[in-house]
């Protein structure tokens, strides 16, 4: 299958590029499915989705046992 390539322009304001991004969704969305479907998607968020891990957060419930010596 052929590589579609998608050219981004270059944009005078964020609204103007608020409004290609708005405007370009479907031509976007169909690209990512194609890409993803041939393996073409780089290293990033739709790459990484779902081979992570999720962060994981100590809560120490005795703030001042969890303090460190201060020297």
């Amino acid at each position: 299958m052929e590589q579609q390539r998608v050219t981004v322009p270059k944009f005078g304001s964020e609204a103007e590029e608020a409004k290609w991004w708005f405007e370009h969704q479907p031509l976007m969305l169909e690209e990512f499915k194609s890409a993803n479907a041939e393996s073409r998607l780089g290293i990033g968020t739709a790459k990484l989705r779902g081979q992570t891990k999720a962060p994981t957060i100590t809560i120490c419930l005795d703030p001042i046992a969890c303090l460190d010596p201060i020297a």
